[in-house]
């Protein structure tokens, strides 16, 4: 079974600017300092961030949820 929502979390610098200058987040998106993201679009977030040089584990991580 694929989760149908996953957190995400920008861990460096680089990342939160990442997701400040990529992305529409909306307030209820958030949860303390991660924000969700439905499973149909986590592929493309995270090809999007590793294209730009981001590194999973390193960079950001995601929690499924």
């Amino acid at each position: 079974m694929y989760p149908s929502v996953f957190m995400v979390k920008a861990i460096t610098e680089q990342a939160k600017d990442w997701v400040d200058e990529n992305l529409q987040l909306e307030d209820w998106q958030w949860l303390g300092d991660m924000f969700s993201v439905e499973w149909r679009y986590i592929e493309d977030l995270e090809s999007g961030m590793e294209g730009d040089g981001l590194v999973r584990g390193t960079d950001y991580e995601v929690v499924y949820g």
